[in-house]
C-alpha cells in the first residue's frame, strides 16, 4: 500500500511540474493538439471508472454491514471478499488516473489560448483532488473491512460506534468523489466552450 501511495505521490508531483512548465511556455492561441485530446479522453474514462467502482464498493460495503448486523456471517464473509476485490480494483484505477492526469498536464503545453489553458489547468486540479479523496476513501473502506472481518472471525466484538463512524466517513467520501467527478466534467465543458470564443 505504501509503495502504491509513493507511486501516486510521485506521479502527482511530476504532473504538477508539467503543469507549471506548460504555464511557463504558454504563448499565442492555436489549434488543440491531439496529445491533449487523447490525454483528456483517458483521464475522463479513468475518472468515470473510479466513480463506478466507488459506487459499486459502497453498495457492497453497505450489504456486508447489513448482513453482519443481521448475524448472517456466512453471506457477510462472501460479500466482504467482493468488497475487498472491488476496493482493490478501485485503488488500482487511481494509479491509472494519476498517470493519465500526468499526460493531460504535460499536454497543456500545446494549448495556446490562455483562458482555455487556465480552464484545463483547473480541471486537472479538480481531478487531483478526486485522486487524493479517492485514496483516502479506499483507505477508510479498508479500515472498515478489516475491522468487520475481525468481527466475523470472532477475533473482536463488534464496536458499533467505530464501525458506523468508518462507514459514515466512507459514504461521505464517496459522495465527494462523485461531486468532484461532476465538477471535472463541468470544467471540461467550460474548456470546450472557451475554444469556440
Amino acid at each position: 500500500m505504501t509503495s502504491k501511495r509513493a507511486l501516486i505521490t510521485f506521479a502527482l508531483v511530476a504532473m504538477g511540474a508539467g503543469v507549471l512548465y506548460g504555464a511557463y511556455l504558454f504563448s499565442n492561441p492555436g489549434r488543440l493538439p491531439s496529445s491533449f485530446t487523447e490525454a483528456r479522453d483517458k483521464a475522463a474514462s479513468a475518472s468515470q471508472e473510479i466513480v463506478r467502482l466507488t459506487n459499486e464498493t459502497s453498495a457492497v460495503v453497505k450489504e456486508v454491514n447489513t448482513l453482519e448486523r443481521a448475524g448472517n456471517y456466512v453471506k457477510a464473509r462472501e460479500s466482504l471478499e467482493k468488497a475487498e476485490q472491488s476496493n482493490a480494483a478501485a485503488h488500482q484505477q487511481a494509479i491509472i488516473l494519476s498517470t493519465d492526469l500526468q499526460g493531460l498536464a504535460e499536454s497543456l503545453v500545446g494549448v495556446r489560448k490562455s483562458g482555455s489553458q487556465r480552464l484545463a489547468y483547473q480541471a486537472v486540479a479538480v481531478e487531483l483532488s478526486l485522486v487524493t479523496q479517492f485514496i483516502n476513501y479506499t483507505d477508510q473502506v479498508n479500515s472498515f473491512l478489516e475491522e468487520l472481518a475481525a468481527v466475523l472471525e470472532g477475533i473482536i466484538s463488534p464496536d458499533r460506534t467505530s464501525l458506523e463512524a468508518k462507514l459514515k466517513s466512507a459514504n461521505e467520501m464517496a459522495k465527494r468523489i462523485n461531486d468532484l467527478n461532476a465538477e471535472f466534467q463541468e470544467r471540461m465543458k467550460e474548456f470546450d466552450r472557451s475554444l469556440e470564443k
